[in-house]
């Protein structure tokens, strides 16, 4: 407000020295936002020790198309993260010359407008031409995030920031231009261009970077020769995730370099049939695929040897699994709302070293779903998940700390109902109960015989079976 404004310019010169983060949001009324925009330039040159400045604009002067000029924050020599939020009209800024001390930048419905500058040119009674000059971005800058983009503008002025290293643009309302392939950001490491809805940018504009890390891509389906070179040019890239690309095919895979890949994430790869071969993926530790509806084969997995943490959710199309005894680091299997895979009880028998077991099953999401259709999902939920508790009860997990069974079914209250009891998941209770009875047994076995005994040489899961038939536990 003009008050608080008034108060900051009020401020003796120790007091304000005090203020590192500064918060400004502006009245949505049209003069009460001009006019506090325009006392702050007053403040600015005295806010010397802010680093941290965000500056809310509520939408400033979105129908008269007048940009904020927010040029004054050259004025502020220790300004290092900046976010500017909602000012679709454009800010103008200070060039990037002035703000050399800037490393964080987070554009949220605001971008650079051009600055308008008048000639030189003087004679009388003639009105000097104007003409106008691209923003150009601070060198320093290190962070930029561009957050639901509204501008038409081009934003070339990214390829002046050569030191940047972390480039975020996500949930574009308009797409962001782009118009030159970035041949000099050689230090960019992470770069993020997901959105459900459409594609955020030009990706051919980023097909040349070399030193990426980390990588979120999605909507590429035009674009599948870029995207294999760009993944194939970048071999240290540790982080990998890509969705909604309702055309693209596992052949994209063939020739990536994943020997430095430790997370990959796959969703919505509507033609994706079969999970690729990644037979140099030795570091990877973490996989996800979710909502790759017609994906039919995934014998792949079973070669991660690597792998700790599996996450499959919402694979209609899936109607086995490979088996995974190989998987020895396997200590997370998380499976959601895929129906259709058979072979899930026989799965998780051989996965010696599984901490933690997510299965989870929605019914039908209609909120007036029929009380036959309810009574089906819960009986054949019931009948995945008995097979499940019997495979764990044959083949007991000394190492499981977590499990969890579930049916959600949405009702009218929206209330979420959980199998078997409609309450609380209890079922695993008497599981535990057991799965410690016969752990202790085989340790009294083991202390009973002796350290050099015969027991020693047996396998864990036929000494825990024995246990289980000499204690009577079924």
């Amino acid at each position: 407000s003009q008050y608080g404004v008034h108060h900051i310019l009020q401020l003796a010169t120790d007091d304000i020295s005090t203020i590192h983060r500064l918060a400004v949001t502006v009245p949505d009324n049209f003069l009460h936002a001009h006019t506090v925009l325009t006392l702050m330039s007053e403040a600015w040159p005295r806010l010397v020790n802010v680093t941290h400045l965000h500056i809310d604009g509520a939408g400033h002067d979105a129908q008269r198309e007048k940009a904020p000029n927010l040029t004054a924050l050259a004025s502020m020599p220790n300004l290092q993260h900046l976010e500017l939020f909602d000012m679709p009209c454009g800010i103008m800024l200070p060039q990037g010359d002035n703000l050399s001390t800037l490393t964080i930048l987070h554009l949220c419905t605001s971008a650079p407008s051009l600055t308008t500058i008048p000639s030189n040119l003087r004679q009388p009674f003639v009105t000097p031409p104007r003409h106008t000059q691209r923003w150009r971005g601070p060198a320093n800058l290190e962070q930029l995030t561009i957050t639901r983009n509204k501008s038409l503008q081009d934003y070339s002025w990214i390829t002046d920031l050569t030191n940047l290293r972390s480039l975020r643009i996500l949930q574009p309302l308009v797409r962001v231009r782009i118009p030159c392939v970035l041949t000099n950001m050689t230090t960019l490491t992470m770069l993020d261009t997901t959105d459900d809805d459409r594609a955020p940018t030009n990706l051919a504009a980023f097909a040349r970077l070399k030193n990426l890390k980390l990588a979120r891509l999605s909507h590429l389906d035009d674009r599948e020769e870029v995207v294999r070179n760009l993944l194939t040019n970048n071999a240290n890239l540790d982080h990998l995730e890509i969705g909604q690309c309702y055309y693209m095919s596992h052949h994209v895979f063939c020739k990536i370099d994943v020997s430095s890949l430790i997370t990959m994430r796959l969703c919505g790869l509507g033609t994706l049939f079969q999970f690729p071969s990644l037979q140099n993926a030795w570091a990877l530790t973490e996989l996800s695929i979710k909502k790759c509806i017609n994906l039919e084969c995934c014998d792949g997995i079973a070669s991660l040897s690597s792998i700790t943490a599996l996450r499959l959710s919402e694979l209609d199309g899936l109607r086995r699994l490979p088996i995974l005894s190989k998987l020895t680091n396997l200590v997370l299997l998380d499976v959601n709302n895929s129906w259709h895979i058979t072979n899930l009880p026989q799965v998780i028998a051989d996965l010696e070293a599984i901490r933690r077991l997510r299965v989870t099953l929605e019914g039908g999401q209609e909120l007036h779903q029929s009380f036959e259709n309810r009574l089906a999902d819960y009986e054949s939920a019931s009948e995945i998940f008995e097979d499940i508790l019997s495979s764990l009860r044959a083949w007991p997990k000394p190492h499981l700390r977590e499990a969890s069974l579930a049916l959600i079914i949405c009702k009218r209250s929206d209330l979420r109902h959980t199998w078997p009891d409609l309450e609380s998941p209890r079922h695993l209770s008497a599981y535990y109960m057991e799965q410690q009875k016969l752990l202790a047994f085989a340790s009294s076995q083991h202390w009973r015989l002796g350290t050099h005994s015969c027991a020693q040489q047996l396998n864990d899961n036929l000494l825990k079976t024995i246990a289980n038939i000499v204690t009577g536990a079924t």
